[in-house]
């Protein structure tokens, strides 16, 4: 019988595990609570664990052709501009020998692009929020706001980081707010003229507060910016992870700042600004038939660039153990699942955690054992990057059990 499977939310976490589902014979559905499919100006970072899932999909098919591969990734003071850290990553190819895909600058838009044609707007449906699931031995019905019902086998809860099915297997909103805020935006690097070499990643850092930028277009003529701030103390609004703000608003937590910084964040017409929210490790990304993915499971800080990343290996490895034959029951493949991914995932919450007090240096302290540990970034970091989620479930595909 087909695996009839429910997938809640049309992110990127969303989309690749009904793309992969799809490609391996599952009959899936995608429910969006949007009424279209939008996505709002921003950039992120495609690094090699997250490209060998999507070179599996084909979704990488001529993207280095319009994405941003840096040159580097430089670390300055925020201040002076003075480079403290410079390690290479398109320079002779040294990301790309390193994990065998080069680090790409990709806009948002463009991924989501790719991953609907994957899946066909035909099993994607807006205007779909999800107020109750009732789960039963062997299916899970699903309530809708507009009035509707659906019956699935599975359901996958890509919702996002303020996700509707963890706060109903938790009875709760499990994301803390960190202190910390961000304005972001993409701009044409022609209007920061005092940045130098707009083709690398750059962080500019500080007390309380860093820029990150990279490029998202060949030669950097366009790049992608979040500025973080530890402000305010409190997140002033509990139904919503952005509130109003203006570009004078962004500027004075800069002010002082190398003219490249402010530059950049000035260039932008700021309307919102963003909380920045991460979650502590859950007891569990399951409940019976229902199982969480990329923010919803593992909300983190934006620091290593891996919340995108991750969310695309969480959906390949979950859909390879539910088209798997002889993996054992669904209950039984969804505890893999968790087994396989949860470890993984809460040490790169763990290490977006740290990165932030590296970003965010307290003014006066002693930078020797900071600029040690920017210095051993590549090192440090060769594990999440190194990681293959094509090969992730491995021998617990082999149980000799059939599925329910």
């Amino acid at each position: 019988m087909t695996l009839r499977v429910a997938v809640i939310g049309a992110g990127i976490g969303g989309l690749t595990a009904a793309a992969t589902l799809l490609s391996r014979g599952a009959q899936v559905e995608v429910y969006e609570q949007a009424s279209e499919l939008t996505e709002i100006g921003a950039g992120i970072s495609l690094f090699a664990n997250g490209q060998r899932v999507l070179s599996e999909l084909g979704v990488l098919d001529g993207l280095g052709d319009s994405a941003g591969e840096p040159s580097r990734v430089v670390i300055r003071d925020g201040q002076t501009g003075d480079r403290i850290v410079s390690h290479p990553l398109g320079d002779g190819k040294w990301y790309r020998a390193q994990t065998d895909f080069p680090y790409l600058g990709v806009h948002r838009a463009e991924l989501l692009e790719r991953l609907e044609a994957a899946v066909d707007r035909r099993h994607v449906h807006l205007e779909h929020r999800l107020v109750d699931l009732e789960p039963s031995e062997d299916h899970v019905d699903l309530r809708w706001e507009n009035g509707r019902s659906s019956r699935f086998d599975v359901v996958i809860g890509a919702d996002g980081a303020r996700s509707t099915v963890r706060r109903w297997m938790y009875d709760k909103e499990c994301a803390i707010y960190t202190g910390n805020s961000g304005f972001r935006g993409i701009i044409e690097s022609s209007c920061a003229p005092s940045l130098e070499n707009p083709g690398d990643l750059q962080f500019w850092v500080g007390s309380r507060a860093h820029l990150l930028h990279f490029p998202i277009s060949p030669g950097g003529e366009r790049i992608t910016f979040l500025a973080a701030v530890e402000e305010p103390v409190r997140w002033p609004a509990e139904d919503t992870w952005r509130i109003p703000t203006t570009t004078n608003e962004a500027l004075a937590h800069f002010e002082g700042w190398h003219p490249a910084v402010t530059e950049i964040i000035g260039a932008v017409a700021h309307s919102e600004r963003w909380g920045l929210f991460r979650m502590e490790p859950i007891p569990s990304w399951r409940h019976g038939r229902i199982a969480l993915l990329g923010d919803a499971a593992h909300t983190m800080l934006p620091h290593h660039g891996q919340g995108a990343n991750l969310s695309i290996e969480d959906a390949f490895v979950l859909a390879q153990l539910l088209t798997a034959e002889g993996a054992g029951s669904i209950e039984d493949r969804l505890q893999q699942y968790e087994l396989l991914r949860k470890r993984r995932a809460e040490k790169v919450q763990l290490a977006s955690w740290r990165a932030n007090h590296l970003l965010h240096f307290p003014e006066g302290a002693d930078t020797a054992q900071r600029n040690t540990a920017f210095a051993n970034i590549p090192d440090d970091a060769r594990w999440i990057h190194t990681y293959d989620a094509r090969f992730a479930a491995g021998d617990s595909l082999l149980v000799p059990q059939e599925m329910d």
